[in-house]
């Protein structure tokens, strides 16, 4: 019986991740007699590398006399604080060659500032908030497809800001992408008008081997 081989070469595959210190979360609640606002957010002090390479065919395999049609998939989702990245390609038989390369650092050592500050004689609050938690990734992608169908999808993001690609049912796909999402600090001032019923504020650290 002659027998097809599903071949798809790996050629490289590199993954370091480390994480190695504290992961910090923190929250904050403040209220009046009608209104109330909070907030939440955590980190982790993050150092990842990875990267990695695939050259080869996409193609069917005949096993105890049965063909298994061939499919190729690769889904990547990391991300810190706010700083997010998601990618994900899906092929059918075909020729397929790819380059991949994530670097993200992120660092969760700095306090939380939490002022509130009370004008003589105005019932006004302003509570401010003052986050210094640094995070910064980039990011490099090439495909070279030929084939039957692929679909490619990608999405970065950095706070509320994000973009995104579709390359959907493509039977020829070339495509390079460099991209560097870097994020210093958040700020942030509520005002509340009236007398300040509660403020509260929970910080919680602990340590990841």
């Amino acid at each position: 019986m002659n027998q097809k081989v599903l071949a798809i070469v790996f050629m490289m595959v590199a993954v370091a991740l480390t994480i190695n210190a504290n992961a910090v979360y923190w929250s904050s609640n403040i209220a009046t007699k009608t209104s109330q606002w909070s907030i939440q957010r955590q980190s982790s002090d993050i150092s990842l590398d990875l990267s990695g390479s695939v050259d080869g065919e996409i193609s069917q395999v005949d096993f105890h006399g049965r063909t298994l049609n061939p499919y190729q998939a690769y889904y990547v989702e990391v991300g810190t604080n706010d700083v997010k990245l998601r990618e994900r390609t899906s092929a059918l038989a075909g020729s397929y060659r790819s380059e991949d390369e994530i670097n993200m650092q992120s660092n969760a050592d700095n306090n939380i500032d939490i002022l509130v500050i009370k004008p003589f004689g105005i019932k006004v609050y302003a509570i401010e908030y003052y986050e210094q938690w640094p995070a910064i990734m980039t990011s490099s992608r090439a495909i070279a497809y030929s084939g039957l169908q692929i679909n490619d999808r990608e999405f970065e993001g950095n706070s509320g800001d994000f973009v995104g690609s579709n390359f959907l049912y493509n039977h020829e796909l070339s495509k390079e992408s460099r991209s560097v999402i870097w994020l210093q600090r958040m700020n942030a001032t509520v005002l509340l008008s009236g007398l300040l019923d509660q403020c509260q504020h929970y910080w919680h650290s602990r340590l990841k081997l």
